[in-house]
């Protein structure tokens, strides 16, 4: 039997920032535009659309203010910086949104006006928990027997009771929880299902969520 690690895919939002004041303008728009024509997909972008469009337009008059001297290159500079922090959110939006749905990741993010890029880990040889995008956490397992599954608990906030919230079982090895707010201290948990009978419960892992 082969020991080599189990290489897992996932999908990845990609903005591909242009590093022209233009481009970056008309990739702002881009991506608006998509967003807001797809609202059963995106129903709450966060941050807003307008919001974003707003930031676009404030770098369009910082440019023209700075053509015309009546304003410094730094105000054009934080008004860029702006956008492209609200941008970034705005991935995060479309890939918290993909990751939801894993089957029709790649057409919600595409329909986004994203690109999409494979990301892959090495599957786990023992339990683990790492950080994903924002407010995600990704838990990676050993690959279990045949007619096995995984169980997963999580416990948030972190508390010397110890009370375990169960998460959906998974056939695969590896599964994520979103929704996760940054800056708290999460713990979680797993054991294999084989043949109908749990094993123990591998020894917790905790982690600060970024």
């Amino acid at each position: 039997m082969s020991t080599n690690p189990v290489i897992v895919k996932y999908l990845i939002a990609v903005l591909k920032w242009p590093s022209r004041l233009a481009d970056q303008n008309q990739k702002a728009l881009d991506v608006c535009t998509a967003i807001n024509a797809n609202p059963t997909l995106f129903p709450t972008p966060t941050p807003t659309t307008a919001a974003v469009l707003t930031a676009r337009d404030l770098v369009i008059a910082a440019m023209a203010a700075v053509n015309n001297r009546t304003a410094k290159a730094s105000a054009r500079r934080n008004a860029s910086a702006e956008l492209l922090g609200l941008m970034r959110d705005l991935v995060l939006y479309v890939q918290k949104t993909a990751n939801a749905s894993p089957t029709f990741a790649a057409v919600i993010i595409e329909a986004a006006g994203l690109l999409v890029k494979v990301g892959s880990d090495r599957q786990a040889q023992v339990f683990a928990v790492k950080n994903g995008v924002s407010g995600q956490i990704l838990l990676l397992a050993p690959v279990a027997e045949k007619r096995g599954f995984h169980e997963w608990q999580m416990q948030n906030p972190v508390t010397p009771n110890e009370i375990w919230v169960n998460l959906p079982s998974t056939q695969a090895a590896r599964t994520q929880v979103n929704g996760l707010t940054p800056g708290e201290t999460v713990a979680f948990r797993h054991r294999k299902v084989v043949l109908g009978v749990p094993g123990n419960w591998d020894s917790s892992i905790s982690i600060i969520v970024i």
